[in-house]
């Protein structure tokens, strides 16, 4: 498996795996918004360098990314990377991030299951 750097900046690295034709994103600080965009924007150009769509993020060291840029990405990122034919990823994050999401996403499941069942018995003794 041969893995060649494509793009590297003191805040991100782009490299392409060969052996499994992927991307990998490496996010090495927190990046400003200037950098977040610069780093999102040489993806686009990677796919289509390499023709492929597969990318491997590694947001571990990334942090919290700012809504604006956020929504940068919804509204005009995403619909360009697909244009250059991103199609798939894959994204490693910190554990504490995981726990996170899985105690909220648990919550959440708890409060529908709840919200389910009084419905259902409301229902049936309604």
């Amino acid at each position: 498996m041969f893995i060649q750097n494509y793009f590297e900046k003191d805040s991100f690295i782009i490299r392409y795996d060969e052996g499994n034709h992927i991307l990998i994103h490496e996010w090495k600080v927190f990046p400003t918004s200037q950098e977040f965009k610069e780093g999102t924007n040489i993806l686009i150009a990677a796919f289509e360098h390499f023709k492929t769509g597969k990318l491997v993020g590694d947001v571990r060291q990334l942090g919290a990314v700012h809504p604006d840029d956020q929504q940068w990405i919804l509204t005009d990122w995403i619909s360009r990377a697909r244009k250059a034919g991103f199609s798939h990823s894959a994204t490693i994050i910190r554990i504490f991030l995981l726990k996170c999401l899985l105690k909220e996403c648990l919550g959440i499941w708890k409060i529908c299951r709840v919200n389910i069942s009084t419905t259902w018995k409301t229902l049936l003794t309604g």
